[in-house]
């Protein structure tokens, strides 16, 4: 192997390795996302209460996760804040579906 790429390959492993500690997070991030999108997607034609519902709970399941460690602090802040910013028109596109309120 060319000694630019071993060189490179040392930079990355070294990088890596010191974040480390962060991928956890960044899982744990992108599943509340992902879970998050999956509501909101909303496949199932539910009703605009269920979603809300559903969108609410895991967001107090994160809450409440959070108040047990001081991990995604800053991200969950924001999170709740976006949320409460957007509450009122968050679910008003679940109580119109083919021209008629749900």
């Amino acid at each position: 192997m060319p000694n630019e790429l071993v060189r490179l390959k040392e930079i990355l492993d070294n990088a890596l390795e010191q974040t480390q500690n962060l991928w956890i997070d960044i899982i744990q991030a992108y599943e509340w996302i992902y879970a998050i999108a999956k509501i909101l997607e909303n496949k199932e034609e539910l009703h605009a209460q269920v979603v809300r519902s559903q969108y609410y709970g895991l967001l107090g399941s994160i809450i409440r996760w959070q108040k047990t460690t001081d991990r995604l602090t800053s991200y969950i802040q924001h999170f709740q804040k976006v949320t409460t910013s957007y509450s009122s028109g968050l679910f008003h596109c679940y109580w119109v579906t083919n021209n008629s309120f749900l």
